[in-house]
């Protein structure tokens, strides 16, 4: 297996990308002779990469080939119904749900026919199929050596089929035979499968070459990686402090205006960047005591110890530390799951059902492709240009009708405007109270827009810099100008199904609008309230949308009313 996993450039193909065992790939390999000690080695590699670490074996009907697949085993796979026990042929159906695809590799030896007949009944199931393996086919179609019948009769084949797709050979003209220049070992893919990145390596004992194919199908699997961020508040709130003077100072070069609170957006957003680490884990696990990580530390040494020397006192060693380490875990769990249970209050309603509702939420699977006619995209771009389309129609302005609705809305419109510019009103004037007052109740979120700052970023700025924000926001609202991208929402596809690949018209956007331009709509709000109570703009029975003025206060109201009136 050494040559197998070669680590430099390949010498048959030297302009071929490096193979990387670790990668989640379909691998088929030749089986020539398989010998006790190779039929070890292949139970070593499938205790690593299959869910059943046994290696099954059937008779084929030659005794110098045969056909292995090794899918990684978090992989959904499973053998195609009616075709499980063919000599020198396995099929499998790869993926999950509008992702499957079959997988069929075959080994004909020379003086046998192809079975053709098999593999129309297996393109019946689904076109989607790569068929694989050694045919022992010659054709100058595809290789440089003399034809032979089974050649002619593999290309009549591929050329007759009645499919959607037409059917392409993947490595052509490239030797997989050590003892001529014929090209025998064939990847067949239908042609919206096919992708040319493909790789023959030096041979590994046997009379043939192994080809790595590197194909563009993506595959979901079990196994994900999840990123973690780790993030140095403390010192972003350090660093952000040291620097207040230097922006103080730009703020009042530039008069506060648009183009520097954009610098100064770009500025945070950078600098967050680079006090953040991010790594990739495959599950979330909390952080457990130094205690039992020590004893989880000590089983693992007795399980490498005994795995290497079968000792009957390192088995028995690690029966008690395992015994222990299960009895600790458990304990551990268990207080810290009293403990939580003890920290709700009965009292306080909105802390009880702010915890509780973390038990029941449920949420969206990632969108990772879109079906459009019968067949997924998964590129990013072509993702987001589905999305932009369908939106946009969805999103479309108003288009203005002659009805008496849109007549009178166009007509208050202008009057409006007309008024706002004969009559301006007085700018309102943001102070430092305020400004503290509004940044204090915003949720502790670490959501961004476009602009990449979010509510986290906003809470924990120094007061020299927020005296930077106050000058700023004062400005917007003198000139009555703010920055182009405040009006610019970064949208976000959630799955109304639990499905990864699903329609577009099946997913529901969430648009995530700048931080700071959120926080200058509240202290306008502030403004619009005062203005509406001193000009008594609303009714009293206006309770929607106001402070002190819920539903229980509305209910006294009509109560009361129904009161006076008896």
């Amino acid at each position: 297996m050494k040559n197998l996993f070669y680590p430099g450039q390949h010498q048959m193909n030297p302009s071929a990308p490096k193979f990387k065992p670790k990668q989640k790939k379909l691998f088929i390999v030749n089986v020539d002779q398989l010998k006790k000690h190779e039929e070890n080695t292949f139970k070593m590699i499938f205790e690593e990469w299959t869910n059943t670490p046994t290696l099954n074996l059937f008779n084929g009907t030659n005794l110098f080939g045969g056909v292995l697949v090794a899918v990684h085993k978090s992989i959904h796979t499973q053998r195609i119904v009616g075709f499980d026990n063919i000599p020198n042929l396995i099929a499998l159906e790869i993926g999950v749900d509008n992702n499957k695809f079959q997988l069929v590799t075959c080994y004909s030896p020379p003086h046998e026919q192809i079975p053709f007949k098999i593999f129309d009944r297996i393109l019946q199931i689904n076109e989607n199929t790569i068929i694989t393996g050694d045919f022992n086919a010659k054709h100058n179609s595809w290789s440089r050596s003399i034809e032979n019948p089974k050649g002619k009769t593999l290309f009549n084949w591929l050329s007759s089929l009645q499919t959607r797709s037409t059917m392409d050979i993947i490595n052509k003209f490239i030797p997989t035979s050590t003892r001529s220049n014929a090209t025998i070992d064939l990847i067949i893919t239908p042609s919206h499968m096919s992708s040319n990145s493909f790789s023959v390596l030096p041979s590994i004992g046997n009379d043939h070459h192994p080809v790595i194919w590197c194909s563009t199908i993506k595959i979901f699997t079990a196994h994900q990686t999840y990123p973690i961020k780790r993030t140095h508040w403390k010192l972003f709130e350090v660093f952000l402090t040291f620097t207040g003077s230097y922006w103080n100072k730009l703020a009042e070069d530039m008069t506060h205006s648009t183009a520097f609170f954009t610098l100064y957006e770009r500025f945070l957003s950078l600098s967050i960047s680079r006090f953040t680490n991010v790594t990739f884990r495959k599950t979330f696990k909390p952080t457990l005591p130094q205690h039992i990580v020590y004893l989880t530390n000590e089983k693992r040494l007795h399980l490498k110890l005994f795995r290497r020397t079968y000792h009957l006192y390192y088995a028995m060693m690690l029966r008690d530390t395992t015994k222990l380490v299960q009895k600790t875990l458990f304990q551990y769990k268990r207080k810290l799951w009293l403990d939580y249970c003890g920290s709700f209050n009965d009292c306080d309603t909105k802390s009880f059902w702010q915890k509780a509702k973390r038990h029941f939420h449920s949420k969206s699977a990632p969108v990772e492709g879109f079906v459009i006619n019968n067949s997924t995209v998964s590129t990013p771009d072509e993702m987001c240009a589905i999305a932009k389309d369908y939106y946009e129609e969805q999103f479309a302005d108003h288009q203005h009708t002659q009805t008496d609705i849109d007549i009178e809305a166009r007509i208050n419109e202008k009057e409006l405007n007309e008024i706002l510019i004969n009559i301006p009103s007085n700018p309102m004037n943001i102070n430092y109270q305020q400004l503290c007052r509004v940044v204090a109740s915003m949720k502790k979120k670490n959501s961004s827009g476009i602009d990449g700052v979010s509510n986290r970023i906003i809470k924990i700025l120094p007061p020299n810099h927020l005296s930077i924000v106050l000058a700023c926001m004062n400005n917007f609202a003198t000139s009555l100008q703010t920055p182009s991208h405040w009006h610019i929402a970064k949208m976000i596809l959630l799955s109304k199904t639990k499905s990864k690949t699903t329609s577009i018209d099946k997913t529901r956007p969430i648009s995530l609008l700048p931080c700071f331009s959120k926080l200058f709509e509240k202290l306008f709000l502030i403004h619009f309230r005062r203005w509406i109570n001193d000009f008594a703009i609303l009714p009293p029975e206006q309770t929607g949308f106001r402070p002190k003025h819920n539903m229980s206060v509305r209910l006294v109201s009509m109560i009361d009313q129904i009161g006076q009136s008896l």
